[in-house]
């Protein structure tokens, strides 16, 4: 038989039974002697138990067996029940495993209400949570962990599904424009993108910074060709006005006056009239030089970053020409790049016709006299550049 017991305090097994020999029904009233009753602990010596046995009750068939404290102070006790006489019962055995002590063979108490626990495993216990907590509950093989990856994913998905919606506005803004020669709404660096990539047939792209070969093509020359379109041609709505004041830093020699250009410009409108002047930089930034005019009404040609300020035509002629640009890269096709080229020449030409539909009648020249009579005879004290 197999019981579980307190390591090292008293224990009495009660109602134990002896088998009887002759009958193989349980004994009644045994002889017990002390050399019927051998205790082993952990393997060691046999030894007779301090106390005999004693039939309860009086009479019948029952034993109560006490254990004293010193008996149950191993892991694993034995008891030999042989009767020395050899006659009256059958041999027998019992196992006790004893629990609720680090000595003992299982360290927790399984007769308390709770569960103490070993200094040593108190401390991995609270170890392990510490852990845990500093970790912020993303120790590696722990359910924390499963759901930190888990909620880092669907963040991401949701991150995705965010911009590719974005990208989607946006072509369907570019399919639903009307062509006319306003600012196009809802034009971006994606839209435009996605209209030349729609050009070559390739595959559209979510985001300027994502990792295809598509964004990173475009990404390369966008920049640089979008600003030689706008230098290339007059386009009103890239053409700005400024008040420049002449600069402190005066020309080493051939023009008395420098005027700063602006940081933004690409191209200046030169005067009307015949003056001398020159583009040149001083300290590292591009300047008018000339001999007249006390400030300088500049008319010049700006770069424009703001995709959203776009013409519409605009718009299609520099998607036409990002599409012949990036054609031999990402399709290899040179049918395409030829048709690319043709399709842009086709979007310049009706760029520039519907952008000359929105400029005034150029004034006539203003005849001599009438500068020498506004100007008191004295020649003008301003300077106009980007007007007739």
């Amino acid at each position: 038989m197999i019981y579980l017991a307190k390591y090292g305090e008293g224990w009495t097994l009660h109602g134990y039974q002896l088998v009887d020999q002759s009958t193989g029904q349980y004994k009644v009233t045994p002889t017990l002697a002390a050399g019927d009753f051998k205790i082993e602990k952990d393997g060691g010596a046999a030894a007779n138990l301090a106390t005999i046995p004693a039939v309860a009750p009086a009479g019948g068939s029952s034993l109560d067996i006490t254990f004293s404290a010193s008996e149950m102070q191993g892991k694993h006790i034995v008891l030999r029940l042989v009767d020395a006489a050899g006659a009256e019962w059958n041999d027998d055995a019992i196992h006790i495993f004893t629990v609720g002590d680090p000595n003992a063979y299982f360290e927790f108490d399984l007769f308390s209400a709770t569960v103490a626990l070993s200094e040593a495993s108190q401390s991995a216990v609270s170890g392990a949570v510490w852990d845990e907590l500093v970790a912020n509950h993303e120790v590696v093989g722990t359910t924390g962990e499963a759901l930190s990856l888990t909620k880092e994913a669907v963040s991401d998905i949701q991150t995705q599904l965010a911009t590719l919606q974005t990208a989607v506005d946006d072509i369907q803004t570019t399919l639903d424009d009307d062509s006319t020669t306003t600012p196009a709404t809802g034009i971006s660096y994606v839209t435009i993108a996605n209209l030349a990539l729609q050009k070559l047939g390739a595959s559209l792209i979510v985001s300027p910074s994502e990792d295809t070969r598509e964004a990173r093509t475009i990404a390369a020359c966008y920049a640089p060709l979008r600003d030689k379109e706008l230098r290339a041609h007059n386009w009103n709505f890239s053409i700005k006005r400024q008040i420049l004041a002449p600069s402190t830093t005066v020309p080493a020699f051939g023009f008395t006056k420098a005027f700063a250009l602006p940081t933004d410009y690409l191209k200046i409108l030169p005067p009307a009239r015949n003056v001398d002047w020159t583009i040149e930089v001083i300290d590292g930034r591009p300047h008018i030089l000339t001999n007249e005019g006390d400030v300088l009404y500049l008319r010049y040609i700006a770069k424009v970053t703001d995709e959203a300020t776009f013409d519409s035509c605009f718009m299609e002629m520099l998607a036409c020409k990002i599409a012949w640009h990036c054609c031999e890269t990402i399709t290899q096709s040179n049918q395409k790049k030829a048709d690319a080229m043709t399709e842009y020449n086709l979007a310049k030409a009706e760029a520039k016709r519907t952008n000359a539909f929105e400029q005034a009648t150029p004034d006539e020249p203003e005849p001599p006299w009438l500068s020498a009579r506004r100007t008191g005879g004295y020649g003008q004290n301003w300077l106009r550049f980007g007007e007739s």
